[in-house]
């Protein structure tokens, strides 16, 4: 692939990144785009590196459709692998040696045999279109009442996900606190990233926990897993102190 388009909207999820973070994102996506090869990122451009690559990803699966669909018609057409020049010339040449009325027999029959040829592929074409149509499975509707920012930005997310996130949307519109388009946009950028890195599972059980606790939002701290700290040892000087106090109270007892 060689050429690699980054929406504006790409724009938000690098924010978190400084430029030395954000260059090296970049220079990764370019050798990918070129390769294939995925590059080994130790910054916090990694985080980032699953929403790139999907992007990557989507943009190579139609160059490589677009690649098919021009060799598809120039072998449907030689002429088309020919500069325009070329094809001018063919056709004066063409025109200068002979006439449509003086075509050889040979000619004709080949010009006949071409044509009857076109027609039945183009017929068993038309025969084909409504077996694939029907081989193909349509897209589940969404459900009633989803917002479409849900259905465009998480339409590589399961539908458990986006069930949770209609639910959480429709427990802030509970609480009189609506999203407005560019808030919800960069909420749902962040839950596919947390979704990218800590799994969709993780996210959900984030979010259904926000809501059983009546939070205002919700906890991503609880995603990212904190170094336990090493267990202090247990002071036992103390309790023995205690029975030596005790065995000296008993020994001046005795006395």
């Amino acid at each position: 692939m060689k050429h690699l388009k980054v929406g504006t909207d790409f724009a938000e999820d690098i924010r978190q990144l400084g430029d030395a973070e954000t260059g090296r994102l970049f220079r990764a996506m370019l050798s990918y785009a070129a390769t294939g090869k995925e590059p080994a990122l130790g910054g916090n451009e990694r985080i980032l590196w699953g929403t790139a690559k999907k992007i990557i990803d989507a943009q190579r699966v139609g160059y490589d459709n677009k690649c098919a669909s021009i060799a598809a018609a120039r072998e449907w057409n030689p002429n088309n692998n020919k500069s325009v020049s070329e094809q001018s010339d063919n056709r004066q040449e063409t025109d200068s040696n002979q006439t449509p009325n003086s075509l050889k027999p040979d000619s004709k029959r080949e010009k006949e045999a071409g044509e009857k040829e076109k027609k039945e592929r183009t017929k068993e074409k038309r025969e084909k279109a409504p077996e694939e149509k029907e081989r193909t499975p349509p897209n589940p509707p969404a459900p009633p009442g989803r917002e479409p920012l849900v259905a465009e930005l998480l339409a590589e997310s399961g539908e458990e996900l986006r069930t949770a996130v209609d639910e959480w949307l429709r427990y802030k519109r509970e609480k009189r606190q609506t999203y407005q388009p560019t808030g919800l946009k960069m909420l749902l950028n962040k839950i596919r990233r947390y979704a990218d890195n800590c799994g969709e599972q993780a996210v959900i059980a984030a979010i259904h926990d926000a809501m059983s606790q009546n939070y205002q939002g919700i906890v991503w701290d609880r995603l990212v897993k904190k170094p336990q700290q090493p267990q202090q040892p247990r002071q036992q000087n103390g309790g023995m102190q205690a029975k030596y106090d005790m065995m000296d109270r008993w020994r001046n007892g005795r006395k």
